[in-house]
């Protein structure tokens, strides 16, 4: 919908998205990488999903959310492991997860 966000900060900043999954729903959202790092600065990026009980700003570091990062991996309860591809400036993140009891599927993360 034409959502930006930036931050010059040299610290951990994180936006969330409100979009609620309640169980035998799927969610998704998709995000596009416009820039990462500024004046040769490394920066880093995590996309996910958390539950309301979840640290606001700590995604993937405890038991209440879900994270994959621009390294290519993945957290969870503030365990990484790895995940996919690495992702940069220009790629488009697309991330889903399905909250159905009867079932178990990991989320999934496209670039």
């Amino acid at each position: 919908d034409g959502l930006v966000v930036e931050s010059c900060s040299a610290r951990w900043v994180s936006a969330r998205l409100h979009l609620g999954v309640r169980r035998g729903e799927v969610g998704a959202f998709a995000v596009e990488v416009l820039e990462l790092g500024r004046q040769g600065r490394e920066a880093h990026v995590r996309f996910g999903w958390a539950s309301a009980a979840s640290k606001p700003g700590e995604l993937g570091m405890d038991a209440a959310s879900f994270g994959f990062g621009a390294k290519g991996k993945r957290c969870h309860d503030g365990a990484f492991e790895d995940y996919g591809e690495a992702f940069g400036a220009g790629d488009v993140i697309h991330c889903e997860v399905e909250r159905d009891p009867e079932r178990e599927r990991e989320e999934q993360v496209q670039v």
